[in-house]
């Protein structure tokens, strides 16, 4: 029988059998030292909690609580959880479609979601903010905001034209939020390259 290295104890054990009584039967589970959740298991928890009914568990609880609920889940919770909501029917309706790149609007902030080029390929959300706060002047970027995809919901997505519009008016792309400097990207408010990948497609 080969040993295996207890994550619990940081030991050897005779096969997976004894690395699972040492999680759960030596050690009660109040007793327990879980790891926390890594915030990919949170993100993926947060996408399929959108886009699948939730448990009976939560039927009398707002939406929010249920979100706030798992991002305290640790490892083992939120891997339980997980499994769970993967039988879960999708949900009906916009809401429950899959958040996909592009611009997005929430509460009068501008995002814009990408997929990591690098690593993990998920998506995430960066945020416009304004430079020294200077609205008037039109001056701002878009910045990583940490775990704002999964505020995020398909209802939230800007049409082209919007998003456009923006680009108009601050005078950058309204994909990539560079600075536009062709008249006839300025007046479309989105850049030649940014304009051929289909974002709103």
């Amino acid at each position: 029988m080969s040993t295996v290295l207890c994550g619990n104890c940081k030991q050897y054990h005779n096969g997976a059998a004894e690395v699972r009584e040492c999680y759960f039967g030596s050690v009660k589970p109040a007793e327990r030292q879980p790891k926390p959740a890594t915030e990919s298991q949170q993100d993926y928890a947060q996408m399929l909690y959108r886009k699948r009914q939730g448990l009976p568990e939560h039927s009398e609880l707002d939406h929010i609580d249920v979100e706030n609920q798992i991002n305290e889940m640790d490892a083992i919770d939120i891997s339980s959880f997980i499994q769970k909501m993967k039988d879960q029917p999708l949900r009906g309706g916009f809401e429950g479609l899959p958040v996909s790149a592009g611009m997005y609007e929430r509460q009068g902030d501008i995002y814009k979601v990408q997929q990591a080029v690098h690593g993990s390929g998920n998506l995430y959300a960066k945020i416009w903010v304004w430079i020294d706060q200077v609205e008037s002047e039109g001056r701002g970027k878009f910045q990583y905001a940490p775990g704002a995809i999964r505020s995020l919901t398909a209802k939230d997505k800007m049409p082209l034209e919007k998003a456009q519009q923006f680009g108009k008016i601050y005078g950058v792309c309204c994909v990539c939020g560079r600075t536009l400097t062709d008249e006839r990207s300025i007046a479309e408010g989105i850049g030649p390259v940014c304009a051929g990948k289909g974002w709103w497609k």
